[in-house]
């Protein structure tokens, strides 16, 4: 990964975790695709489709060890400022 890209996550205590992939893609209709997967287990991944819904994941090892994610839904109405949020 080159330094341009490198970057870490603020955790708690003194360590930060380190970013060990990523994804950054924009497309010309204006969709587009982002996410990371960091050391320490976390992870994020979205996707805003062409009509403008957003979807997306994310994750983190919680204190027991266990794998925990979730799921997202954001859709605008209209062309207004309102956002609807669905936990999926």
């Amino acid at each position: 990964m080159s330094s341009a890209f490198a970057a870490s996550i603020p955790r708690t205590g003194n360590s930060a975790a380190e970013i060990l992939k990523q994804i950054h893609h924009v497309n010309d209709d204006g969709s587009y695709v982002f996410g990371f997967e960091a050391s320490d287990g976390s992870f994020r991944i979205e996707n805003r489709a062409v009509d403008g819904q957003v979807t997306g994941r994310y994750g983190y090892i919680d204190s027991n060890g266990e794998l925990q994610t979730l799921g997202t839904l954001f859709s605008l109405i209209g062309n207004t400022a309102d956002t609807v949020l669905t936990i999926i």
